[in-house]
């Protein structure tokens, strides 16, 4: 169990499913999620538990009531080359509370630390300026946009995409006192 100030990651139980499938389905948090199209390419309803319960994938819990406030986790790892790719959701009521930056700290000190990943990529909609800001402040590096990427919503979208390295997660963590 990886743990925070105010979250932890734990292993997804399978009640954790149905509400992460609903959230899929809010458009407030679609909004902000630009890998939505790889995550419901069959529908929200089709997804198994076993595609949750496999991999590198985490429930968020708040650490005051255990709740389940969020999911995280890489969307592929590459052990060959010591690169892997991130996404992160929180649920409606504990967004813009620091929630998601914790448990991203706590993903990436786990990916560096016990997968011996070097490179972590993340994507996020131009539109996301308060992730992308973070992102930033730890570390992440913007190494492309692409312009109109995504049709979402009956518009064009904006991708950012974001990489960090090893070494810079931990100098910018201690620098910072993350």
């Amino acid at each position: 169990m990886y743990l925070s100030n105010k979250c932890y990651l734990s292993q997804i139980e399978v009640s954790h499913i149905e509400v992460f499938t609903d959230w899929l389905d809010d458009m407030d948090v679609l909004k902000n999620l630009p890998l939505y199209h790889t995550i419901t390419g069959l529908g929200t309803r089709s997804l198994s538990s076993e595609s949750f319960l496999s991999g590198y994938s985490y429930s968020i819990l708040d650490l005051k009531n255990n709740k389940f406030i969020g999911y995280c986790g890489f969307l592929n790892v590459d052990h060959e080359n010591n690169k892997g790719e991130i996404g992160i959701i929180i649920g409606e009521e504990y967004r813009g509370k620091g929630y998601g930056e914790e448990a991203l700290l706590l993903l990436l000190d786990y990916g560096f630390m016990v997968l011996l990943v070097n490179n972590i990529k993340a994507r996020m909609f131009q539109s996301n300026k308060s992730a992308i800001k973070f992102c930033k402040k730890i570390g992440f590096k913007q190494i492309k946009a692409n312009q109109e990427a995504l049709h979402f919503n009956m518009e064009k979208h904006n991708i950012v995409n974001m990489e960090i390295f090893s070494k810079e997660f931990k100098k910018n963590a201690d620098l910072k006192g993350l």
